[in-house]
Order: C-alpha cells, then structure tokens, then sequence
C-alpha cells in the first residue's frame, strides 16, 4: 500500500509538467506491456509478437517525436512553474506569439523596397536608354536594392574595434526583436566570450553612429549594479532604432574620452 500511495504521490508531481507527462505515459505503457509479458506463457506467438514489436518500437517512436519536440517547440516543454515568476512567464509567452508575425511581416517589407526599386521610373528610363550596358545597371539596381532593404528592415550592429575581429559586423533584421532586452541578448552572444552577462553599461555599450550618442538601459539610468538583471521591455522605436539604423560596440571609456 505505501508503495502504492507513494506512486500516487510521485504520479501528481510528474503531471504538472509536459515532461513529467511524457515520463508518466511511459512508465504507465511499460507496467501495462510487462504484465501482459508475465502472462506470455499462456499467449500464442500470434498474440505474442506484436507485444515484443511494440516492446522494440515504442522506445524509438518516444525518441523521435522528443527529439522532434526539443527542436522545434522547446518552450513547450515547461510548466508556468518552472519560470522564475508570473510575470517573466507571461512576457515570454507574448514574445513567443507574436515574434513569427513580426519576422513574416520582415518578408512583406522586403518585397516592396525590391518592387519600389525595380520599378522606380529610374529604373525603367535607364533600361530604356541603355545601349549594350544592361550589366552595369543591373549591378546599380542590385546594390540599389541592397540598400533599400538594410535601409528598411535592418540593423546594422559593428563590433569589429571592439571584439578586434573583422569578421564582427552583422546585419540583424528590426522585426525580429520586440524589445530592448532582446536586441541585447543577440548582440551579447555575438560578442566574444571574456564579456560577462549583466554588463551591458559597464563592460560595453551600443552607440548610434549616426547621432555618437550611448543608447542606455533601463539598468544604467537606474545605475543598477554590474552583474545584475534589469528587464528592458522598451520597443527599439522608442530608443529611435529602426531600419537602416548604424550602431556600433565600444567600450563606455573608451566612448567618454
């Protein structure tokens, strides 16, 4: 009976959370598969060999969709509990929701700069005029294009001084961020890896190149601490990033001189 009761127990702390279900469902398949396995003797091997391939496959079948699942709906495999609090869990379940309309709508903005370029009466007087040089206007429009779609839809983030490294100059599509923290958090992980987290004000700062002015954190207005978390739940709008935005990573000394 305590064993019994013990299992009850262990069972009602499993279903509160998606892999404490899939846990559960398992063992339960397991119980119910051995103890027909017990009573095999008195099966024909007709009614024996299916158990023995379900025995075999389910473990796999299990894998598969889990692997399937960490892959592609990860988030889906936490309880609200497991956040740290209400709040965080909410914001990331809004984020979730709305980030792949944000980053499909990031096509739509694509295809009208490429379409406003392509048939911009520039272009088509040029084609008109042209007399053997078509190459040379299509590498115009292209480079043309090029721009008018960073000028649209992305940010360009230069860390290259900063990290010592040529190669740390990327493009990050605006639509892709709902907020301030975010944006942070992809540079963060672009930057080398001697940068500490929570160190944003202190160790680097992102500075608009176009105005030399520091884009600050909710953290550094409320001199929060290094090492330690600030949520920044600003939309880039607000702080005046948007498309065709210029930053650049220093150092805050090194930008004060």
């Amino acid at each position: 009976m305590d064993t019994l009761t013990k299992f009850s127990e262990s069972a009602k702390s499993m279903s509160r959370n998606p892999l404490g279900i899939i846990a559960l469902f398992i063992v339960l398949i397991y119980g119910f598969a051995s103890l027909v396995v017990v009573a095999s003797n008195q099966l024909t091997p007709e009614e024996r060999y299916p158990i023995i391939w379900f025995l075999v496959l389910f473990p796999l079948v299990v894998l598969a969709v889990f692997s399937w699942l960490v892959s592609k709906h990860h988030h889906k495999l936490y309880a609200p509990k497991d956040y740290s609090n209400d709040e965080f869990f909410l914001n990331i379940s809004d984020a979730l929701s709305t980030t792949k309309d944000e980053v499909d709508d990031l096509d739509i903005k694509i295809e009208r700069g490429i379409i406003s370029v392509v048939t911009s009466e520039e272009f088509v007087q040029k084609l008109n005029e042209a007399n053997g040089g078509v190459r040379e206007i299509l590498y115009d429009i292209a480079e043309k294009v090029s721009k008018e779609v960073k000028s649209t839809a992305f940010i360009e983030v230069d860390a290259r001084e900063f990290a010592g490294d040529r190669d740390k100059i990327f493009s990050l599509p605006v639509s892709a961020f709902r907020n301030f923290d975010q944006l942070l958090d992809r540079v963060f992980f672009r930057l080398p890896r001697t940068i500490k987290p929570f160190t944003y004000g202190h160790s680097w700062v992102l500075v608009d190149i176009e105005t030399n002015e520091v884009i600050k954190s909710v953290g550094m207005i409320k001199g929060t601490e290094i090492g330690k978390r600030v949520d920044d739940y600003r939309a880039l709008s607000d702080l005046g990033i948007g498309g065709g935005s210029r930053l650049k990573v220093v150092r805050p000394n090194a930008h004060n001189k």
